[in-house]
């Protein structure tokens, strides 16, 4: 008997570590997939924030609130549905704000027009003009069970009208709180009253026969469900099989203005018309940031927020970097990026606080972070972090975090007159026709990720520059497989990203394959389309030279430099790195490029554009030292 039970007692402790591995593989899949997802999303806000602080047209303006809009409802819902350990752990929370409730419809209603007017469907808003102005409850989970329900009313409807109605159920009204009626309405399929309950039930959709093109998971209506629960109500349906549905809810909401919202219509015309400003709320231009993050775009974004208030940003792509830098210089905050090759964010934090006579032992450490699974924030301030901000970052909240965070004395208040302003790119279809071909690459893409030609133009040269440096470490790393397979993960991964963030969507989709197979240790398929991928990333050198001008003009076409205007080039380039003028170091660059260099300076030169492009002081100082020693 006591074999028997301890038999059983090993069986129960094998199949609960069974049973944790799997969760810890769970968390591990929704962790990477917020990364991944959220990643993109980060530069797409925050490249439209760009265009509605500098575009002063306001066609172009009015087409980034759309996007602004509709990508901050958009991470929000994706922070739930891709984190499914929230849902059944029971975390979902509640997290009530005050809200209008015009600004809510008018949020779902910019997202599920397009999609109602694209299967020609008719889509109406009808929404009383009693409602208070004001009220108080999670505005966003209110958008999240609507944006379920409306699109599900879209997928299942092939012809006449969706619509969504919200209205005040007089007869419920309280003191300081009022009850809310939401009604979506459809002439779709309808509901088989035997279907009803597969309709509520995770991965589960309607009618398959009939809807084998319709997509989804079919975890809309659950998660509504759930959501509806937790704010003390309950969702209903009434259904005809072949006529249409109608998906209700009632919602009981605090009352903080109680002014009638009137017209809906004219209310987001009101809304829709409003000038989106932006002035900068302080200017630090005594302070230091240290910023670490290997995504070269997720930096930009980052410079860009925070370039009203003229503080000092130093850039470090990795760990050990930052490692150096925070080892001789004070910085008042540092923003340090989570997943980065090498030493990953959390170790490099740590380090740096071991310095106790450090210059940053007691500088806050602010965790930069795509990972939005439920406890991670708890995670990483017990890991040692001072603060937390996910990605995609507002410009908003990293101005008030580094405003709380940076010593009282080097903030300033911002002078009148709010953000400049500039005209930016000509119409964009029209500098597309100016354009040359290239192969593979989308420029309408590239341009629009970049705004401005000219940074566009600087990104592709340094891209250029990249092309052998990249392709030949790819190599190295494919050559000493399958030992190399991480390394050979992270360097594709940045060669996809790269490619990516300039158009070229035919090296990033090949890069993409090859990632995918290095994650899943797949050396066949990295054997098949490895010498494929290098051969056809190796090809925009020439590509990307005939746009920049550097194609035809090879050593033998150049002027042979003199001895004294390369040493006083050098000099510049020097003087340049050290003062972090980047545009002198990038002028001095040009200039050497221009002229025809000594061999034992050409050999090292692609390594010192690199360098220069990187910001590495430390490296192009060392090439810089190499080349001295041989003139």
């Amino acid at each position: 008997m006591n074999q028997m039970i301890k038999d059983y007692i090993s069986e129960i402790e094998e199949q609960k570590k069974i049973a944790e591995n799997a969760n810890k593989a769970k968390s591990y899949f929704l962790a990477s997939m917020s990364h991944e997802i959220r990643t993109p999303i980060n530069t797409i806000l925050g490249m439209d924030e760009m265009i509605l602080r500098e575009s002063t047209d306001s066609a172009i303006r009015e087409y980034a609130m759309d996007i602004r809009m509709a990508g901050r409802t958009l991470l929000s819902i994706i922070n739930d549905i891709l984190d499914l350990s929230k849902i059944e752990a029971g975390k979902m929370e509640i997290v009530p704000a005050e809200y209008s409730v015009p600004a809510v419809i008018a949020d779902v209603e910019n997202m599920i027009r397009f999609r109602a007017e694209e299967k020609g469907l008719e889509f109406r808003v009808k929404v009383s003009t009693d409602i208070p102005s004001g009220l108080y409850g999670d505005d966003i989970r209110i958008k999240q069970i609507l944006m379920n329900l409306l699109t599900n009313a879209v997928k299942y409807t092939r012809k006449g009208s969706v619509e969504l109605r919200v209205s005040l159920k007089e007869e419920n009204k309280e003191e300081d709180s009022v009850l809310l009626r939401f009604e979506v309405e459809d002439t779709g399929v309808g509901i088989k009253l035997d279907e009803m309950v597969k309709l509520f039930s995770n991965f589960q959709r309607i009618g398959d026969e009939h809807n084998r093109n319709v997509e989804g998971t079919g975890l809309g209506v659950p998660i509504t469900m759930k959501l509806l629960k937790l704010m003390d109500s309950e969702l209903q349906l009434k259904s005809e099989y072949g006529k249409g549905s109608r998906f209700y809810f009632d919602l009981r909401q605090k009352v903080t203005d109680e002014t009638p919202v009137g017209d809906y219509e004219e209310n987001i015309k009101n809304l829709m018309s409003e000038n989106y400003s932006y002035a900068g709320s302080f200017t630090a231009p005594e302070a230091d940031i240290l910023l670490v993050d290997d995504n070269s775009m997720n930096r930009k974004v980052f410079v860009s927020l925070l370039k009203q208030t003229k503080i000092r940003i130093t850039e470090a792509d990795n760990g050990i970097d930052a490692l150096k830098l925070a080892s001789v210089q004070h910085f008042d905050i540092i923003f340090m990026d989570h997943m980065m090759p090498g030493m990953d964010g959390i170790e490099t934090m740590k380090r740096i606080k071991e310095m106790k006579d450090g210059p940053c032992a007691a500088t806050p450490v602010i965790i930069l972070t795509a990972n939005a699974v439920a406890g991670m924030r708890e995670s990483y301030l017990e890991d040692g972090f001072d603060g937390y901000l996910s990605k995609p970052v507002s410009g908003d909240k990293l101005e008030n975090t580094v405003k709380e965070l940076l010593p009282g004395r080097k903030v300033r208040a911002a002078s009148d007159g709010g953000a400049g302003k500039d005209k930016g790119n000509a119409d964009l279809e029209e500098l597309i026709e100016t354009l040359p071909p290239v192969f593979g690459l989308d420029w309408r893409i590239a341009l629009m990720r970049m705004q401005k030609k000219e940074v566009l133009d600087a990104v592709l040269s340094e891209f250029e520059d990249s092309i052998d440096i990249q392709a030949d470490e790819l190599q190295r790393y494919r050559d000493l497989l399958p030992d190399t397979i991480d390394d050979y993960r992270i360097m594709v991964h940045g060669m996809k990203s790269a490619s990516a963030s300039v158009g070229i969507f035919t090296l990033s989709g090949m890069a993409a394959v090859l990632e995918r197979a290095a994650s899943e240790k797949d050396t066949d398929t990295i054997e098949t389309l490895h010498d494929l991928f290098i051969k056809e990333w190796r090809s925009y050198k020439k590509l990307l030279g005939e746009y920049n001008g550097t194609k035809d003009e090879g050593p033998d076409d150049k002027e042979e430099i003199k001895e004294e205007i390369l040493k006083l080039l050098l000099k510049m380039l020097k003087d340049a790195m050290e003062e972090m003028d980047i545009d002198g170091a990038d002028d001095a660059v040009k200039k050497l490029s221009s002229f025809k260099l000594p061999e034992e300076v050409e050999s090292k030169f692609d390594k010192l554009k690199r360098a220069v492009a990187d910001l590495d002081q430390d490296e192009v100082s060392r090439i810089l030292s190499k080349i001295r020693g041989t003139l």
